[in-house]
């Protein structure tokens, strides 16, 4: 990745950058439970992410909360879980992020939660 120019390593949809690769290498890990590699991918995305880029971020939040649950911590990756989803606008609850929130490894314990937080399919 360092090979690239800078431009291609930032947050950008035109090209296979760094920013993405990291995003995609986070979700891999965390799905493995390499919660080590996977923190270091979301670190990493999160640098090259704009602030305003807000779907890279909300994907990278929901692998930070699976990893407190493969570490053995579901109480906490359960209180994570919850609180990235209810600090999202009503629009970014549905469609790919409630889906990838409830296919990961904590799932069960948001759905578990969520009858009290507004997070609906």
């Amino acid at each position: 990745m360092e090979r690239l120019p800078a431009g291609e390593r930032s947050d950008t949809w035109r090209t296979y950058g760094e920013q993405k690769h990291h995003v995609h290498r986070s979700h891999a890990f965390t799905t493995l439970g390499d919660t080590r590699r996977a923190f270091e991918s979301q670190q990493r995305a999160l640098e090259l992410s704009a602030p305003t880029s807000s779907m890279p971020r909300t994907l990278l939040n929901l692998d930070a909360t699976a990893c407190p649950h493969h570490d053995g911590d579901t109480e906490q990756a359960c209180r994570r879980a919850v609180a990235a989803l209810t600090s999202l606008p009503d629009g970014y609850r549905t469609g790919l992020v409630r889906r990838l929130s409830v296919s990961t490894s904590v799932g069960a314990a948001v759905l578990v939660c969520s009858g009290s937080t507004g997070i609906r399919s």
